[in-house]
């Protein structure tokens, strides 16, 4: 929906964040995905659902950040050769 100022508004969706992203620190990336997510929720009552690699079961941060959202885990698209 777009207000008489033409900007977009979103109300009560749901947005889905899948990443590639299992790195041991939550760095620049999570905390920006964060703020996001708190800019949704206030502005319109919307929320986040985070798609992250089985490896990032594993990270320090995932604990605490998977007690406040909705994280669902997939097998890693990228093969290891190791």
């Amino acid at each position: 929906m777009v207000n008489g100022k033409g900007e977009i508004i979103m109300e009560n969706q749901t947005i889905l964040h899948i990443a590639n992203y299992a790195a041991p620190y939550k760095g620049n990336f999570i905390a920006s995905l964060e703020t996001l997510e708190k800019q949704l929720k206030l502005n319109g009552n919307n929320r986040m659902v985070y798609v992250f690699p089985e490896e990032c079961k594993s990270v320090k941060w995932i604990d605490s950040f998977i007690k406040k959202r909705n994280v669902v885990f997939v097998p890693s698209p990228i093969k290891k050769y190791f």
